[in-house]
């Protein structure tokens, strides 16, 4: 049986956790979820959303 790689179907910029009160977005640690097709979701550090991905992102408004 040949085993196909979970394809991308979402991945953008979040927030680690959210800005405390007078906190800047540019303070905040970011990363990215990535919905995967076969239903699995993970949460990866390991790169910063560019300046221009972070002002474009649809989620945390």
């Amino acid at each position: 049986m040949n085993k196909q790689e979970p394809k991308i179907v979402s991945r953008e910029p979040w927030w680690a956790y959210p800005p405390a009160d007078g906190q800047s977005e540019e303070d905040v640690e970011w990363g990215y979820p990535i919905v995967y097709d076969n239903g699995k979701i993970e949460f990866t550090l390991d790169e910063r959303p560019t300046p221009e991905e972070i002002r474009t992102r649809r989620g945390c408004r």
